[in-house]
């Protein structure tokens, strides 16, 4: 069902909100203007239906693209710069037919200006607040060259000495409350993330990065529940490391700790593939393959992963087997989007990836010691909308560490995926 504002994403619903704030001001001031034409208080002639029906329609557009997520591939989601200068622009054109009324009229710019208190840093404040006074002293610059003798010089310098101060004003006030968002969001992203190092401890091992005891039983005991009311089979693999003992009583205990992140290393790369070949009843070893994976100067995501996928096929190749190697990028707008380096750069990912379909590209290749066959699918995959919080509190479950585009489809990523 079609809604005006949407729950779903809250910031989507937020900027939304402020737009129909702002949708009903301009109503307010079309009607004051209307009323301000029949009691002779502006110019008989003011086209009060064609200003604020331009400013209507182009306040539609604003929604359309906030409404349809269009606006979140811009670095101004809100469009607050755009808002407000349709505003200015209308405002300007409003004044331009008030008489008396145009000192207290230039409160309307003071109206506009308080939308971008609490959405703009001092620096935008001031460029909105140059912009303001620009539109302004252009409206007085034209009324002094068109009609001189009409001007009062004194009421024309005294207008623009009120709006300058007004505005200085806003910058200060607006600069200081912006300061103050940034501690309160700064503070509060700390106790997030905080919150969520706790939440990933409690479920993972620190060394390793695999999921815990804790965590293994609580899972054990809901897909034990489930197979009970199911009535389905449970099964049960238990995996043992040979040899483990001696090499911690050989090479020490931080040997012994390097085995295990090597080993749970390999085995969150390779189970969701080895799977796929214990499916097809293959008998097969996994070996991770030492391979650069820094792309090339102009190399495209196919030519990129059929590169690696060969090289992989190709290292460490022992005399009568057949080696299968394979590799994935994920990447958009001919973008590639290797493995996260950090918490930073994971959240960016999943931001450019955010209601857009971007393109997985998997290279394939299998060599037998003489010649090597490989292959390139590439899928297009669409992505919901997702918000800043979604992408940290993934990034603390640990899945997206080591994964191409920084998601796994396979994982708790596909929850990303439409």
């Amino acid at each position: 069902m079609f809604t005006l504002i949407p729950s779903d994403p809250p910031e989507r619903a937020i900027r939304l909100r402020r737009q129909f704030m702002a949708l009903y001001s301009y109503l307010l001031l079309w009607v004051g203007t209307f009323l301000g034409v029949q009691l002779s208080a502006f110019e008989p002639g003011t086209p009060h239906a064609l200003i604020f029906g331009w400013l209507y329609g182009i306040n539609a557009l604003f929604y359309l693209m906030i409404r349809s997520g269009c606006s979140e591939r811009l670095k101004d989601p809100s469009l607050t710069f755009l808002q407000m200068a349709t505003g200015i622009l209308a405002t300007t054109a409003i004044l331009y037919f008030s008489r008396e009324l145009r000192g207290a009229m230039l409160s309307i710019y003071f109206m506009v200006m308080t939308f971008g208190v609490f959405a703009l840093d001092r620096r935008g404040l001031m460029l909105m607040a140059l912009f303001t006074l620009t539109c302004f002293t252009g409206l007085q610059v034209f009324e002094l060259s068109t009609s001189p003798h009409s001007v009062v010089f004194s009421y024309l310098i005294g207008h623009w000495i009120i709006l300058a101060l007004g505005l200085c004003w806003f910058i200060y006030v607006g600069g200081y409350i912006h300061n103050l968002q940034t501690r309160v969001r700064d503070q509060r992203e700390s106790l997030r993330e905080a919150h969520e190092r706790l939440s990933a401890i409690a479920i993972r091992d620190e060394l390793t990065g695999l999921y815990n005891r804790r965590h293994f039983l609580e899972r054990l005991d809901e897909e034990m529940s489930l197979a009970e009311r199911n009535g389905s089979a449970l099964h049960l693999a238990i995996i043992d490391l040979d040899h483990f003992k001696q090499v911690n009583d050989q090479y020490g205990h931080a040997a012994g700790d390097e085995v295990l992140c090597r080993f749970s290393n390999l085995a969150s790369q390779g189970l969701r593939r080895s799977d796929l070949l214990a499916q097809m009843g293959l008998t097969f070893e996994i070996e991770p393959a030492d391979v650069d994976e820094t792309p090339k100067a102009g190399e495209n995501a196919e030519n990129y992963v059929r590169r690696l996928a060969r090289s992989k096929a190709r290292a460490r190749w022992r005399q009568g087997y057949l080696h299968l190697g394979a590799d994935t990028i994920v990447f958009i707008d001919d973008r590639l989007l290797g493995k996260p380096k950090n918490e930073a750069h994971c959240i960016d990912m999943l931001l450019q990836l955010s209601g857009r379909t971007h393109q997985v590209a998997t290279g394939i290749a299998v060599y037998d010691g003489e010649e090597t066959w490989s292959e390139v699918v590439t899928s297009n995959v669409l992505f919901r909308s997702i918000t800043r919080r979604e992408a940290k509190a993934y990034w603390a479950t640990g899945e997206p560490r080591d994964k191409a585009g920084s998601y796994a489809l396979q994982g708790f990523g596909g929850i990303f995926v439409q």
